[in-house]
């Protein structure tokens, strides 16, 4: 099994629609582009796909990236239709 580790895969989202920043459709895509490489079946378990965010000592402050992580999961995991996959903890 191959293994490619990205310490920050997920640019902090912005969540407020009105923001000129505003991108958290943009992160919950790039999410999906990483699932769907990570599904094509060249992985022990296509049907489970582990996304590492952080890493040791990464987070100082670690409710700040749990929340930012958070939004993008509640984005994507509103819409099954669009995406086709889940996000959780483990």
């Amino acid at each position: 099994m191959r293994t490619r580790l990205h310490p920050h895969p997920i640019p902090p989202p912005t969540q407020d629609p009105a923001s000129p920043r505003y991108n958290v459709p943009a992160v919950a895509g790039q999410v999906a582009d990483t699932v769907a490489t990570r599904r094509d079946g060249r992985y022990l378990h296509p049907d489970h796909v582990l996304l590492v965010f952080g890493n040791d000592f990464a987070f100082q402050d670690a409710p700040v990236p749990f929340e930012n992580m958070e939004r993008v999961m509640r984005y994507v995991n509103a819409r099954p239709d669009q995406f086709g996959f889940e996000v959780r903890y483990c």
